[in-house]
């Protein structure tokens, strides 16, 4: 089974690299024919892409091409109808998923058995030449990447500023309508105690445990004086009227 990778070369020229793979084929099949021939376009500038279409359509005259694939980054109308052309008749966006390569090596060659040891060694030339999902991203892309990311950080501190500054001007805000509540309150307090406040009725104040004790003290102090004083009347009393007998037993003798 003959596949056929091109890809952008060193110099900016299409690179055509070949993998022969020894699995069972269906006899008279032909050993020249290209079963799978892949274009990876996505690197390629539009005068090396040109080029690698007329190599492809010359491998399709030459040699014939079961199955033609491109890979591209987005399929347009001019680059189907030049891909078709060329005898490329599948389209694939970015990369070959590992399903989408068993498809595509079964509907190259049906007749041929791919095991997994051949499955493993087209991954693995697909891999090595920038054809497989396992490759890895060119400097431009993971530079890209690190810019976009370097980009997001930025963004989200500066949002994390920005919430940060709008916590504290909220905290500030709920605290100055505490205070104006607080002050709102007091106001209508002193209202209120205005209001019920007469000219003819001076507010009263409730006296203290000391000031009771010591007017409870003065009162039992002058009740004890007048107790004291009606003592006197009283005997005052009972010797007036023992005066009064005596003289007027006596003004009788």
């Amino acid at each position: 089974m003959n596949i056929v990778l091109l890809t952008v070369g060193k110099i900016g020229e299409p690179a055509v690299q070949q993998l022969r793979l020894q699995a069972g084929t269906a006899s008279g099949a032909s050993a020249r024919a290209v079963h799978l021939l892949i274009l990876d376009s996505r690197r390629m500038s539009s005068i090396c892409l040109d080029a690698a279409f007329t190599e492809v359509a010359l491998i399709n005259r030459t040699l014939g091409i079961n199955h033609g694939v491109l890979i591209c980054p987005a399929a347009t109308l001019n680059l189907t109808v030049a891909a078709i052309r060329a005898g490329l008749h599948d389209l694939v966006h970015e990369t070959l998923s590992a399903r989408r390569l068993r498809a595509l090596l079964k509907n190259a060659s049906p007749a041929t058995r791919v095991g997994a040891q051949e499955f493993k060694a087209v991954a693995a030339f697909l891999r090595t030449l920038g054809g497989s999902p396992a490759t890895q991203s060119s400097d431009a892309d993971l530079a890209r990447r690190e810019q976009a990311l370097l980009h997001r950080g930025e963004q989200l501190a500066n949002i994390e500023k920005r919430l940060t500054f709008d916590r504290d001007a909220l905290e500030a805000r709920d605290r100055e309508l505490h205070e104006s509540s607080r002050r709102l309150e007091r106001t209508l307090a002193l209202q209120q105690t205005d209001a019920d406040l007469t000219p003819e009725a001076e507010p009263s104040f409730a006296p203290s445990i000391d000031d009771l004790q010591a007017l409870a003290k003065r009162l039992d102090q002058r009740a004890a004086e007048l107790d004291f004083r009606e003592k006197l009347l009283l005997e005052m009393q009972g010797l007036l009227t023992a005066q009064a007998s005596v003289v007027r037993s006596t003004v009788g003798v």
